[in-house]
């Protein structure tokens, strides 16, 4: 065989085994999942964290819905800005989720690098179940794939780190008292 066509054989090879490795990582690549959400559980419920966003003014969408169900938007002073997190209720498991937001000095917070922390300054949930439809005072859970949008007020300079949801739950609704469940979530 002449230098020549040795040469061209070799060059056939490396395509050949070029084309091979990018078929096959094509494949893999392919067949992967696709990336989801962050997500956090406790073992009674798994939330996606679907946004986060800092800014000094609050997003139209999210205004409407809050001005829509009877409560004043927050209103910032000099040096804070908002902190928006929109999560999603993904699964609840063996608990009826009562009270997502918390109650009292157990409510949603958020901490800074330096541990200070920021309280929830408005919160909304879209996916209450009502346990009877026809009686509006009747209790009322959340339903999974609920949404759940946490408005903070931070000074400007901060920088949240960590947010701590807390949820208030009953094992079965027989329980007269409230149990509260927490989940830590690093943004």
């Amino acid at each position: 065989m002449s230098k020549s066509a040795a040469t061209k054989m070799l060059f056939a090879i490396a395509i050949v085994i070029i084309v091979v490795i990018a078929v096959a990582a094509g494949a893999y690549y392919a067949t992967r999942p696709t990336p989801q959400p962050a997500g956090w559980s406790d073992g009674g419920i798994w939330i996606i964290l679907n946004e986060v966003e800092k800014t000094d003014v609050i997003p139209p969408d999210i205004e409407d819905f809050i001005s829509t169900s009877g409560e004043e938007v927050p209103t910032l002073i000099e040096g804070q800005d908002y902190v928006f997190v929109n999560l999603t209720i993904a699964s609840i498991e063996n608990v009826h989720v009562v009270g997502p937001l918390g109650y009292g000095d157990e409510r949603s917070t958020l901490y800074d690098a330096e541990d200070h922390r920021y309280t929830l300054a408005q919160g909304k949930v879209r996916g209450i179940i009502f346990t009877d439809p026809h009686d509006i005072t009747a209790p009322t859970e959340v339903a999974e794939g609920a949404t759940v949008i946490l408005i903070f007020k931070v000074p400007q300079h901060e920088k949240p780190t960590k947010l701590t949801f807390v949820y208030s739950f009953k094992e079965t609704w027989e329980e007269k008292s409230e149990k509260r469940g927490q989940i830590d979530i690093i943004l």
